[in-house]
């Protein structure tokens, strides 16, 4: 049994060597509204998969190997009348900053307002001069909903363990109770003295 655990082991480790992508989940809380005031509720947020290709502990827009966003849906990129562009993107773990412009348009109808439909997008720009969310709607008159950031804005980010962390947890949990267990049986008992 025991042997079957180390091979086990030796295989999902070299599965882990090979997987060395890493999941992010990333929000921020509290914006101002452009042409209103400020919403401390508000917040807007995503989530990204990254793999360190030059293995320079950053991440920059070849190292994306998916990324969604949700304001006010998850959009469904791969339909034809939807279009999902990640145009910039770097983030830095040490100094835990993030650098991105992406766009979701959703078009509909053939997109021509007033008559035959328009588009609707959202967009999350975050660069070091302005930084801002939005929701844009155009079906002949034409709305959006813009929150600025902030210093007030909160940013949050975490590192989202993928299932082959887990699985290996689970599998080094096995192998140590199966060592214990073994050592147990192992160790004579000695009786005791009356």
């Amino acid at each position: 049994m025991f042997k079957k655990i180390a091979v086990a082991l030796l295989a999902l480790s070299a599965l882990n060597g090979q997987a060395a992508e890493q999941a992010y989940e990333f929000s921020y809380t509290g914006g101002e509204l452009v042409g209103g005031g400020w919403d401390a509720n508000v917040s807007t947020g995503g989530k990204f998969i990254v793999d360190d290709l030059n293995g320079d502990g950053v991440f920059t827009l070849p190292e994306v190997k998916s990324f969604s966003y949700r304001f006010p849906t998850v959009p469904h990129c791969e339909e034809a009348t939807i279009t999902c562009e990640l145009s910039n993107f770097r983030y830095d773990p040490k100094g835990s900053v993030l650098t991105l412009d992406y766009e979701h348009s959703h078009r509909i109808g053939n997109g021509s307002p007033p008559f035959d439909g328009g588009y609707i997008s959202e967009r999350i720009s975050v660069t070091s001069g302005y930084s801002s969310w939005g929701h844009y709607f155009d079906l002949g008159e034409g709305s959006y909903t813009i929150y600025t950031m902030t210093p007030d804005t909160t940013f949050a980010i975490t590192a989202v363990p993928e299932p082959h962390s887990y699985l290996m947890l689970g599998v080094g949990l096995l192998a140590i109770g199966a060592m214990r267990r073994r050592a147990k049986r192992a160790t004579p008992t000695i009786a005791k003295a009356i």
